[in-house]
Parts: C-alpha cells; structure tokens; sequence
C-alpha cells in the first residue's frame, strides 16, 4: 500500500484521500444500517436545496446518504480520470459530474423505496359497504358487539360488530358493513 501511495502525486494523493475516506463512510453506513443503528436519513443541516427534499422523510438533496455517494464517485473518479494523465481541472470536473450524477440516483432510489411503504394500520372506514360473514354471535338490538370477517383494505379481518337488527345474527351469516359505530366496531346488517 506505501508503494502505490508512493508513486501517486500530490492531485492524486488527495483524490485518493477522499475516495478512501468516501468508502470507509459508506462501509460504516452498511454496517450501522445492517445492525438497526442507520440514521443517516437526517439531513445536513435540514438544508435542502431547490425544495428537492422533504424534511419530514430526511430525503433532502443534501442528506448523508447523498453527499457520500458523491464524495465516493468524486474521489475515485477523479483518482481514476488524474491516472490517466488528464489534468487535475479535467480530473476534478469529471468527478463533480459523476459525483452528482450518483448523489441525484441515491436520492431517486431511496425516494422510491419510501414510496414502497406502508403504514399498514387498518382504516375501518374501508370496510363500509363491504359483505362479510358473522364470526361471533351478534346479539340483536344493539345490545352488545359480536364480531364479524370482512375484507379491510384487502385484507381478511376479524372485527368487533353491532346490530340494530331485532333478531341476533348467527355465526356463518352473511351480513353487509353499513356504519361505524366508533374506530373499531362496525355497524352491519343481513344481507338477504
């Protein structure tokens, strides 16, 4: 490593300095982020330039993420172009530019992959006008909850239910969702 660090001049000496200490950032990155400790999603600052960003999501122009990406593209690449016998100006603006182009793609990829996201709490609202089936005895008269299977945001639910229906409605009857009666019980009737 002394040898090869050796034979470099100065420019490239400093784009190696800033490749390595790019990559040992992005190294420990992965290893916080494999072991549940990654926070880089802070912004610098809270800066975000152009409105890029959304400060609620950490996904600014400016966040950790980005500006490491660009440091590791910007050394290696000005290290790379500096070997080449290019001077250190060309060397310089061909890593800025491919410095911002990975800043501008890490942005893009983790923005998309927040968009993947879900809350995965359940709306019951979602499940008004929806037909289901009594799982639970339903005593009549809304005399007090039973419960009932309905699809819920696509998904098959087990939820609290009532009736104003005189009769009780048995288990395996088949019913429709017409109410909320609060956030977690609903109002359903026979379907006939």
């Amino acid at each position: 490593m002394n040898e090869w660090w050796q034979v470099l001049s100065l420019d490239q000496q400093i784009f190696a300095s800033i490749a390595l200490l790019g990559s040992l950032a992005l190294l420990g990155q992965i290893v916080l982020m494999m072991i549940g400790l990654d926070h880089s999603d802070l912004s610098v600052g809270d800066a975000d330039v152009g409105g890029a960003g959304d400060h609620s999501s950490g996904l600014g122009f400016l966040s950790i993420r980005t500006i490491i990406a660009f440091v590791v593209g910007f050394g290696w690449t000005g290290l790379a172009i500096s070997r080449q016998g290019c001077p250190t100006w060309g060397a310089a603006l061909a890593g800025l530019i491919v410095g911002l182009v990975m800043m501008v793609t890490i942005l893009w990829i983790m923005r998309s992959l927040l968009k993947l996201g879900c809350s995965g709490t359940l709306d019951y609202r979602n499940a008004v006008g929806q037909s289901g089936s009594v799982y639970v005895t339903i005593p009549g008269g809304m005399a007090s909850p039973g419960q009932v299977e309905v699809l819920v945001q696509g998904r098959l639910c087990t939820v609290q239910a009532m009736t104003r229906s005189a009769t009780p409605l048995a288990p395996r009857s088949k019913i429709k969702v017409v109410d909320l009666i609060d956030r977690t019980t609903l109002l359903v009737e026979p379907l006939v």
